[in-house]
C-alpha cells in the first residue's frame, strides 16, 4: 500500500513535468522506499507552538479557540466555514503539554 501511495505521489507530481511535491516539500525516502518526514518532531512541534503563540486575540480569546481552519495569516479559510472546537482545543492542549 505504501509503495502505491509513493508511486501515485511521484506520478502526479511528474505529470506536469514538475518535481514531485508534498505540500511545500520535496519527498525524501529511506533505503526501503519509505517516505521520510521533512522535519523532526521537535521542530514541527516548536513551529506549531510558535504559530499559536502569535495568534491574534479577539473578544478575550485567541482566534484558534473559535476557528478550526485558518490560513497562514490567521484568517478564516473561506472554503472551510465549519468549526470543530473540541478537536481544535484538544490538539492545542496536547501540543502545549508535550511541548513543555
Amino acid at each position: 500500500m505504501r509503495r502505491t501511495i509513493v508511486i501515485f505521489v511521484m506520478i502526479t507530481g511528474l505529470a506536469g513535468g514538475q518535481t514531485p511535491q508534498i505540500g511545500n516539500h520535496a519527498p525524501r525516502y529511506d533505503s526501503r522506499g519509505i517516505l521520510l518526514p521533512w522535519t523532526s518532531w521537535t521542530d514541527a512541534l516548536d513551529r506549531e507552538v510558535r504559530w499559536y503563540q502569535k495568534c491574534p486575540i479577539e473578544h478575550g480569546y485567541t482566534r484558534f479557540v473559535y476557528l478550526t481552519f485558518m490560513d497562514g495569516d490567521y484568517k478564516p479559510v473561506a472554503r472551510r466555514p465549519d468549526n470543530i472546537p473540541a478537536i481544535q482545543n484538544g490538539m492545542g492542549i496536547i501540543s502545549y503539554l508535550k511541548y513543555s
